[in-house]
């Protein structure tokens, strides 16, 4: 069953803020991926993290959580 969050402004904010940083890092992926080892896939996995905690969605450990983020309606959606 799955749960939608509103964002509130300051979250969409934010949202926005780490979609920019993401951005920056997947335009450089190829690049930081040779440099540090930070692959696609530890991108991504950041961005869920940083949005999982900001809206208090718990995660068992080493357990994923299957959302849909959609930064145009300010909504998350947990699948």
């Amino acid at each position: 069953m799955s749960k939608t969050h509103k964002l509130t402004e300051v979250e969409q904010k934010h949202l926005n803020s780490v979609g920019a940083i993401i951005g920056a890092l997947n335009s450089w992926g190829n690049t930081l991926e040779y440099l540090i080892g930070l692959t696609q896939k530890d991108r991504q996995n950041y961005v869920d993290t940083v949005v999982r905690i900001r809206l208090g969605i718990k995660a068992k450990k080493n357990e994923e959580v299957d959302m849909h983020v959609d930064a145009g309606k300010g909504t998350v959606e947990e699948l």
